[in-house]
């Protein structure tokens, strides 16, 4: 992914995770054979990763209920303007500023939902959608990835607890 972004975008500088082992030297090995090795870097824990000069966060991970704090607020001073992409499902609970299914563009700061069904109208870009049909979208639908009732019921907790 950081390839072809660099490649067709211009970007100067663009640093990613990969906590596997295999794709982290697969990642490397491919950066090395594209000639981007000054361009790109693959580091191993983005937990540990310090984002306040990022300019623009691609995360691709599906989240649990403790990733915000962990990796989001944990940076604190992430710039305002700072771009977060999200494939698949925006953070929960937080507006997105754009979408452009299966990404949601989103900006710092992070602007709460004011409801849970706002929060699900915009995820489905329907302005009558409800957080159930949202629930019942993601299960037996999918979007770009296909949901069990165990990970929808931990986006219903996740959302809960951040929009009453």
């Amino acid at each position: 992914m950081l390839i072809y972004v660099v490649n067709s975008s211009g970007l100067h500088r663009a640093v990613g995770f990969e906590n596997m082992p295999s794709r982290l030297r697969r990642s490397r090995v491919n950066i090395r054979s594209a000639g981007l090795e000054n361009r790109i870097t693959i580091e191993k824990n983005m937990y540990d990763a310090d984002l306040t000069r990022a300019n623009v966060i691609f995360d691709m991970i599906p989240e649990g209920s403790d990733d915000l704090r962990d990796l989001y607020a944990r940076n604190k001073r992430i710039g305002n303007g700072t771009k977060l992409i999200k494939h698949d499902l925006p953070l929960i609970g937080y507006m997105p500023d754009k979408v452009d299914l299966p990404f949601y563009l989103m900006r710092f700061p992070l602007r709460k939902a004011s409801t849970r069904d706002k929060w699900a109208q915009a995820v489905l870009c329907d302005s009558k959608a409800t957080v159930d049909q949202l629930w019942n979208e993601l299960l037996y639908y999918g979007n770009e990835k296909t949901y069990n009732k165990s990970e929808i019921t931990q986006f219903d907790s996740l959302l809960r607890s951040r929009v009453p």
